[in-house]
């Protein structure tokens, strides 16, 4: 039996964008919503398309997010850890998206414009074989619950995340791999262990079909 040890979710880090500097005002801008809330937009151009990444930055992590805008789709990181959760307009493919959005933070991590906090979401975190695995879950005020699954290396601090996939109705089984090169059946199994052991501690519980982190 593999052994799984529970890790503290403090370890995993939010990307937000800052305030911007005005040498840049032309591609990006800032808006107060709420004396707490403030939203930032980058504009960028990828293949002759041009997109935007607008960060929400809030103290209160349901009103904080990030969302990845084209001429056809709206796409949204709701934890905002870099990786994409769901298209919230659109039909475009998940794993190409995601590819679209690292390519404008990296532009902003060139730019000194990244911010990383540490994020207070609802998650369980194992450790198997050398590697962290991940469920979190999700449940936006307009769409069912869905859960995304990381595995990372433990022991790795650049790119420590190999493979990232959703379970899109937190059934237990996975619908789409949008990062890493992993079978998604390789990404099941991993994804099967995590569940049953969050299950066994009590963190994650089963309701009727579907299977969620326990709010806290």
């Amino acid at each position: 039996m593999k052994c799984l040890r529970k890790i503290k979710p403090q370890e995993t880090l939010r990307i937000v964008l800052p305030g911007l500097l005005l040498s840049i005002l032309l591609l990006t801008g800032c808006a107060t919503v709420t004396p707490s809330v403030k939203i930032y937009q980058y504009q960028f151009e990828l293949d002759n398309e041009i997109y935007r990444i607008r960060s929400i930055d809030s103290a209160d992590d349901n009103l904080a997010s990030n969302e990845l805008i084209g001429s056809s789709f709206l796409a949204v990181d709701y934890d905002q850890d870099g990786v994409l959760d769901q298209i919230t307009v659109g039909e475009r493919d998940l794993h190409e998206v995601q590819q679209i959005y690292e390519h404008g933070i990296n532009d902003l991590s060139q730019k000194n414009k990244i911010q990383e906090r540490n994020p207070q979401n609802h998650r369980f975190i194992v450790e198997s074989q050398g590697f962290l695995l991940e469920i979190k879950s999700f449940r936006p005020e307009n769409a069912p619950p869905f859960n995304e699954f990381k595995i990372h290396r433990r022991y790795v601090k650049q790119n420590p995340v190999v493979a990232v996939a959703i379970d899109q109705n937190a059934d237990g089984i996975l619908d789409q791999r949008i990062k890493g090169t992993q079978r998604l059946e390789d990404i099941q199994a991993q994804y099967s262990m995590a569940i049953d052991a969050g299950l066994r501690q009590e963190t994650l519980r089963k309701t009727d079909s579907r299977i969620l982190v326990i709010k806290k």
